[in-house]
Formats: structure tokens, C-alpha cells, sequence
């Protein structure tokens, strides 16, 4: 029942890191992936517009993450999700690897037009969409 189009059209600002130079239009969970990894890349405050959007992982990133940070950390990242108005719900898992200094958030995203997991991984210089492709 649910289409390509129920997430809507946009151009990838995720293609290796940066905008896609060839402006292909993107379409399924991707959309709403790369609108919600946005949120979750744009410091808190930096729209002036919008001054609730955003959380900048990057940021935390480099700094010691305990368990109770991690949890918090995984609602702030769920209610960005959800503040998108094609996402229904989100639950955020995020975890620490301190060897890498890389955070690791995966996501269940719910919309209309059904769920799809949403993974990234984020160091201070870099967020990588690894799900969905």
C-alpha cells in the first residue's frame, strides 16, 4: 500500500559526506533519514527561526559518555526524530566506543508509510548515514 513517494522527493546532503553534485532526486526512507540525521547534526539554537531544532551529536562526540549520558542523549535524538511531521515515533539507541571516539545511534522510525531503521555513526568531524542506503 505505501509508496516511494510517502516520504516525499529531496536531493541527498549524505552522499560520501556532502551534497550529491548531480542533484539526483532521492525518494523512500532516505528522505525522511537525511531530514532527521539534520536535526540531529544542527546545534541546539542555530535556526533562528526554529530555536528548538537540533542537537548537535558532534559535539558530544569527544566527551566522556556515561550510561546516563548515553540514555538521555537517545531521548533528545527521539523527540528531534519526532518533532519531523512524517515521523510517528522513535526509539533511539545510542552507544560509545572508546577506542574510536565514535558514537554509534541507531533508530526505529515509524511513519505512515511504515518503519525503517535509521544507524549512524558520528565523530567529531563526521556523521556517516550507514541505514538505510
Amino acid at each position: 500500500m505505501s509508496t516511494e513517494n510517502d516520504y516525499g522527493i529531496d536531493v541527498s546532503t549524505f552522499l560520501d559526506g556532502d551534497l550529491d553534485p548531480y542533484f539526483r532526486p532521492l525518494s523512500g526512507p532516505r528522505v525522511v533519514a537525511e531530514a532527521v540525521v539534520r536535526r540531529w547534526t544542527t546545534p541546539s539554537g542555530g535556526l533562528f527561526f526554529e530555536p528548538g531544532f537540533g542537537v548537535d551529536v558532534r559535539e558530544l562526540a569527544s566527551q566522556a559518555m556515561t550510561p546516563q549520558a548515553l540514555f538521555t542523549l537517545g531521548a533528545q535524538l527521539a523527540a528531534q526524530a519526532e518533532e519531523d511531521e512524517r515521523v510517528q515515533s522513535a526509539h533511539v539507541d545510542v552507544s560509545f566506543n572508546t577506542q574510536t571516539r565514535k558514537l554509534l545511534v541507531r533508530a526505529d522510525v515509524h511513519t505512515a508509510a511504515g518503519p525503517f531503521a535509521l544507524v549512524v555513526s558520528v565523530d567529531r568531524l563526521s556523521v556517516e548515514l550507514l541505514e538505510p542506503r
